[in-house]
């Protein structure tokens, strides 16, 4: 249903966010997903859980996924990233930089790791990777504001395209964040604000 909504909104990408897939690891969510891909007349983004080629695969290939969002697994396997590109192409896959204190958190942000967020961010550019989303997993859903500067920092040092969530909650929000767009930060992510009508 909410899908649907965000259709009618004009949404350009919905974006899932499969939780079990990102904690477990595994498509418990999948014919839900097939749902929503299947009804839904906007491209579909997709992360959480994607740990092997044959899942990515098949959320391409099956389910005609858009782009899907790669975060443990880009920290954990570097071959598979290089290979989803290859396979893919660059504008498929997306690297999610989910960040605490300017570090990589990974497996649902459940395990901190001691990566900085730019080295991290610099290493999948050397790979092929074009798009990065950058949050700062402390800020999601509270709606407290974006990590502006965390955001402007990594476009500019990684010369990368980065989506920004985590923590967007008002129109005010979204301008500050626009000034942001010539340093490559060209796009957000947004969902409790939605929900909550804040906008």
């Amino acid at each position: 249903t909410m899908a649907r909504l965000f259709r009618k909104e004009n949404a350009k990408v919905n974006h899932i966010s499969d939780l079990d897939g990102a904690v477990y690891g595994k498509r418990i969510n999948y014919e839900l997903i097939r749902e929503i891909t299947e009804s839904v007349g906007v491209p579909i983004q997709l992360g959480g859980g994607i740990r092997t080629y044959e899942i990515a695969s098949q959320l391409i290939n099956e389910l005609g996924i858009y782009r899907i969002v790669i975060g443990t697994s880009a920290v954990d396997n570097i071959e598979l990233i290089r290979r989803l590109l290859d396979d893919f192409g660059k504008s498929k896959i997306v690297i999610s930089v989910d960040v605490r204190n300017g570090f990589l958190v990974k497996d649902g942000w459940g395990n901190q790791t001691n990566i900085p967020a730019i080295e991290f961010a610099l290493g999948m550019k050397m790979l092929g990777v074009q798009r990065i989303i950058y949050q700062d997993v402390a800020r999601v859903g509270l709606l407290a504001g974006p990590d502006f500067e965390g955001t402007k920092k990594i476009a500019m040092e990684t010369g990368l395209k980065v989506t920004a969530a985590g923590g967007i909650s008002s129109y005010n929000d979204l301008k500050k964040m626009q000034e942001l767009e010539p340093f490559g930060a060209d796009s957000v992510m947004m969902s409790r604000a939605l929900y909550d009508n804040n906008l």
